[in-house]
């Protein structure tokens, strides 16, 4: 585990006889640099950057790409991350395929081909789906010059 990964600040409990992570413990200076808003600068994520990109960009180690997610309110790479143009089309289908189709008491309704009627269209999903993208793009970046004092406020935790 690099010195800089986030379960390495967390340290360790002790659980019959055997040594684990304790993952319940609460880093309390992390806080107060998460509530300073003054300590980060907007970014704007292009496509094929990923937390871990921008964490070998602004602090010079992969590792710390849990500072990106973490004051980011960003848990899952998929959904809280926003997506390429290709992979949101192959997402956008995938929803409009998922829909259910509209379904009136006597039946399916059919457009003019014939075909089954959809709440919305695939163009439609799209343009919800890329809007919602789009506002994933700025995020906040902790100030790189800042680093020395968070990592020296998260090394107390380790033991």
């Amino acid at each position: 585990m690099s010195k800089n990964s986030y379960f390495s600040f967390l340290g360790n409990i002790k659980i019959n006889d055997v040594l684990l992570k304790n993952i319940f413990r609460k880093i309390t200076s992390l806080d107060k640099f998460l509530d300073d808003k003054n300590l980060y600068f907007d970014h704007y994520i292009i496509d094929g950057q990923s937390p871990e990109s921008l964490a070998r960009y602004f602090y010079d180690d992969p590792e710390l790409f849990w500072l990106i997610m973490i004051p980011n309110k960003r848990k899952d790479y998929f959904y809280d991350w926003p997506l390429d143009d290709r992979s949101l089309r192959k997402y956008s289908i995938k929803v409009y395929n998922e829909q259910e189709p509209i379904e009136p008491t006597g039946g399916f309704i059919t457009g003019d081909t014939g075909d089954v009627v959809y709440p919305k269209t695939e163009e439609e999903i799209y343009s919800e789906l890329s809007a919602e993208n789009e506002l994933k793009r700025t995020i906040k970046i902790f100030n790189p010059a800042r680093m020395s004092d968070l990592l020296f406020e998260l090394n107390k935790y380790r033991r």
